[in-house]
Parts: C-alpha cells; sequence; structure tokens
C-alpha cells in the first residue's frame, strides 16, 4: 500500500509541476526603431526560436499585411512601409514555431507611426486632440519572478511533508 501511495504522490507532483511547460512556452517581441519594425522570438527559458514564421496582421480586420520567417538568431526586421496602412492600424505580430506552439505581441499604430504622419490625415487635420502618452510594449522576462520560483519550493516541499506525514502514520498503526 505504502509503494501505491508513493506512486501516487509523485504522479500527482508530476502533473503539477509547471516547469516543463513553461520552458516550452514560446513569446515574440516587437519595437518599431528608425523606420522599420523589428522583433525577436524566444523560449521560456531564454533560448531563440530560429525557425519560426511571423506573420503581421491588422489587429481590426485580421487582415494578413506580411509573412516573414527569423533569421538563425532568432530575430525578423522589416520596413513599416510594408504594412503602412491609411489609417494607421495597431499589428498583431503572430509568432509560429510549430505545432502548439504560437504567441502574440500587439504593436501599437502610435509606436511606429511619426506623429508628423497621423497630422498630415484629412481627419486629424479637422479634429485637434490630445492623446494620452503611450508607454511603449516591454519584452516579457525570459525568467521567472522571484515569488514564482519561492512558489514552486513552497509546493514541493508542501507535498513532501504530506508525504511524510501520511507515510508516519502507517507506521504509527503496526
Amino acid at each position: 500500500m505504502n509503494r501505491s501511495i508513493t506512486i501516487l504522490l509523485a504522479a500527482l507532483l508530476y502533473v503539477l509541476s509547471a516547469a516543463s511547460a513553461s520552458a516550452h512556452s514560446i513569446h515574440v517581441f516587437a519595437k518599431a526603431e528608425n523606420g522599420r519594425i523589428h522583433g525577436e522570438g524566444y523560449m521560456g527559458g531564454g533560448k531563440k526560436v530560429v525557425a519560426g514564421t511571423i506573420r503581421i496582421l491588422d489587429n481590426d480586420t485580421r487582415e494578413v499585411l506580411l509573412t516573414t520567417h527569423l533569421d538563425e538568431h532568432g530575430t525578423f526586421s522589416f520596413p513599416v512601409s510594408q504594412v503602412h496602412r491609411e489609417p494607421p492600424a495597431d499589428l498583431l505580430i503572430i509568432l509560429d514555431g510549430g505545432p502548439g506552439h504560437q504567441s502574440t505581441w500587439l504593436l501599437k499604430s502610435e509606436t511606429y507611426v511619426p506623429a508628423s504622419a497621423v497630422a498630415q490625415t484629412p481627419e486629424a487635420a479637422e479634429t485637434p486632440t490630445e492623446t494620452p502618452p503611450v508607454e511603449p510594449n516591454q519584452a516579457p522576462s525570459a525568467t521567472p519572478p522571484l515569488i514564482n520560483i519561492f512558489a514552486g519550493l513552497a509546493c514541493i516541499f508542501g507535498i513532501g511533508a504530506i508525504i511524510s506525514l501520511i507515510l508516519s502514520k502507517k507506521r504509527g498503526k503496526k
């Protein structure tokens, strides 16, 4: 009976372990700089994704504006002119890293369209409004936050304590 409980608890610990799932997750990050959009694809552990396809979509219409691939360094880059629309659209950047591995990044039009280009549109000339400052997108951290590490260790020690408690009670009954 002790052996079956140990096996059951070990299986439960394996199923509840999130470390293996996050190690295989992929992420995409993009930013606009000097008239180009640059980005990268990487895995949860920080390793670069090199065999990925990037699709750039108009976030509102979901029209595919551009398809490209990650290079050997896990990066991609293209001129803004290849995806610019009137009026400017937010871009949904999708990284397809293989079966079951997909990540998205939303690049707001304010971050890649110069303010002077927006001011030249007839709609912008007719309705002068102040826009609130937009915080730039930040790449998600490739390392887990410290609280996640402590939570994982607490779960491991908690499960170990439960196993020890069960085993000690069984030994006391004999």
